[in-house]
């Protein structure tokens, strides 16, 4: 079983603006490869507050390869691979941005979240920030902004999921805490998301539905049937 953990640091609020990736490439528990790179953004301005948490300047990245430079490795290495993410939400933002600003192709990737797991996993954790969650399985998270570094963090997570499962796969581990993985592909980004959320959802949905219909018995019964 293999998968990527993946983790994007940003210049500033705007996702289209990555200015570092990670990647870890696991098979059958081990690491076999590490990729790491800063990124120059299209528009050369870092916000103060961003900088702050992960240090990286324009100075640093002024030199750097920009995102379509990088993408066809990038590509190379996750595509058709689960991507691993903590709060996967963002990076799959940061990766669409990417790839629709720049006109480049998506990869075919499910997306596993490790937010997602950890609030299956430990739902008596009242905040489930990566900090958190490394230092309840007692993996120590040197940098908490650094992009290599939280992608290691999630593979750490990941592992000890698996091991407290005794899953083989990372879809057994979503069955088994009752969460759907998502998907990143043409056209198609969807959310890692627990089930009874997403059928919550649709229940909601169908209660506006009969709602709306009230007026009109004869229609609600076709509708349900």
């Amino acid at each position: 079983m293999e998968y990527v953990a993946i983790d994007f640091q940003t210049a500033n609020r705007w996702h289209k603006s990555a200015c570092s990736v990670a990647l870890v490439t696991v098979k059958d528990g081990k690491i076999i490869d590490t990729f790491y790179s800063l990124i120059r953004p299209g528009i050369l301005h870092f916000d103060k507050e961003n900088t702050a948490l992960h240090g990286i300047t324009k100075e640093m990245v002024k030199d750097a390869p920009y995102f379509d430079e990088l993408w066809p490795l990038i590509k190379e290495k996750i595509n058709g691979k689960t991507l691993v993410a903590h709060y996967a939400r963002f990076d799959m933002d940061v990766l669409e941005e990417e790839l629709t600003g720049n006109k480049l192709a998506f990869p075919s990737c499910p997306v596993f979240c490790t937010c997602v797991l950890s609030q299956a996993m430990f739902p008596e954790m009242p905040q489930h920030r990566l900090q958190d969650v490394t230092e309840k399985i007692g993996f120590n998270l040197e940098q908490r902004y650094n992009a290599m570094a939280q992608a290691r963090a999630c593979v750490a997570i990941v592992e000890y999921a698996l091991k407290a499962t005794g899953a083989e796969f990372l879809q057994d581990v979503a069955d088994a805490y009752h969460f759907h993985l998502g998907y990143i592909g043409k056209d198609v980004v969807t959310e890692c998301n627990f089930i009874i959320l997403i059928e919550g959802v649709r229940l909601v949905m169908r209660i506006l539905m009969l709602l709306l219909l009230c007026k009109s018995p004869r229609l609600i019964t076709i509708w349900i049937t």
